[in-house]
């Protein structure tokens, strides 16, 4: 290509991604190993642009490093994103549904600079790592009489819903008095569990 001008979009997604429902997405950070070939191009080829695919759907926020010319001698791993970079999105905009679909992941393409001949610019792999936090497990207590009075009998049910996975919370619960009468939540009680709720 002539000065100035740019690839098509290298469109990689399919990373398979099984993140538990419920979770918040914190960061997407995606990983590019590449190096360009030509005759004295090491100031030639560089990133044009880099955008997240959310759900099929191209972002609008470009994590293209533009001002680094690739490596030419060697491979070397570019970096964009990270931890708690949602390129563009919110944790409300950027679902574990959609990091889960299978249509969800990055567009990639480089420019070359200047000069004349033929220029070749390769992508190697391409990889995806996605920074979340688990739902957490929450416990409730409910007695039919709270505060109870002193030598007062009442019932009370703890209900304990996983944060997230498939299996049910298992153990007991136990209870105690705050000393006023209020229940606080210590004797031992087993639980029972379906459906992810004890």
């Amino acid at each position: 290509t002539s000065s100035g001008n740019h690839t098509h979009n290298l469109k990689a997604t399919g990373f398979g991604f099984n993140i538990p429902e419920g979770s918040t997405i914190n960061g997407v950070q995606v990983q590019v190993e590449k190096h360009a070939a030509c005759t004295s191009c090491a100031s030639d080829v560089k990133d044009y642009h880099v955008y997240l695919v959310k759900n099929g759907i191209v972002g609008t926020t470009d994590k293209a490093d533009t001002s680094t010319y690739w490596a030419t001698s060697t491979d070397a791993i570019a970096t964009y994103g990270g931890t708690f970079d949602l390129w563009g999105f919110s944790t409300s905009t950027l679902t574990v549904a959609d990091i889960n679909a299978t249509s969800t992941g990055i567009v990639f393409s480089a420019a070359r600079n200047t000069g004349t001949g033929g220029k070749t610019a390769y992508v190697d792999y391409i990889s995806m790592t996605v920074y979340y936090t688990l739902p957490i497990t929450t416990t409730t207590v409910n007695c039919a009489i709270n505060p109870v009075v002193y030598g007062g009998v009442t019932s009370c049910t703890a209900t304990v819903i996983r944060g997230a996975e498939n299996d049910s919370p298992e153990g007991t619960v136990s209870w105690a008095t705050t000393g006023s009468g209020n229940f606080s939540g210590n004797s031992s009680c087993a639980l029972s569990s379906s459906g992810g709720t004890s």
